[in-house]
């Protein structure tokens, strides 16, 4: 029963609030269910689904990353001049499938942009 009311009040949701509603009764092992739930959602191919998922992502990630830059009063355009968008695109695609928590790819890109002190090299 809670399954089916959960799909029936995500059909009522839409965009990035009926995809959370997914993510909150799910685990990471489950993210490829997702998939299918958006797919059903949106009657959309499975294909279709898969991407509205990594942009889902994609996303949340870009968020968390703007706001960890912002805590260290950072300017924005050091998030564009350090990451290598294609290594953001890959993490999200990684969260979606299941093979990597998203607070593990955020932290692995925020190092990315700001270094610790165990990764600076001071000898060039």
């Amino acid at each position: 029963m809670s399954d089916k009311f959960h799909d029936a009040q995500a059909d009522k949701l839409r965009g990035k609030d009926a995809i959370y509603d997914i993510h909150r009764e799910l685990s990471q092992s489950d993210e490829n269910i997702i998939n299918f739930k958006i797919s059903e959602i949106y009657s959309v191919p499975l294909e279709e689904a898969d991407e509205i998922h990594i942009n889902y992502h994609l996303d949340r990630i870009g968020v968390a990353l703007k706001s960890m830059v912002e805590k260290r009063d950072l300017p924005q355009y050091e998030l564009v001049n350090r990451l290598n968008i294609f290594d953001v695109q890959h993490y999200a695609n990684e969260v979606s499938k299941g093979l990597l928590l998203e607070r593990a790819a955020i932290d692995f890109l925020f190092r990315k942009i700001i270094p610790s002190e165990k990764n600076l090299s001071f000898y060039g």
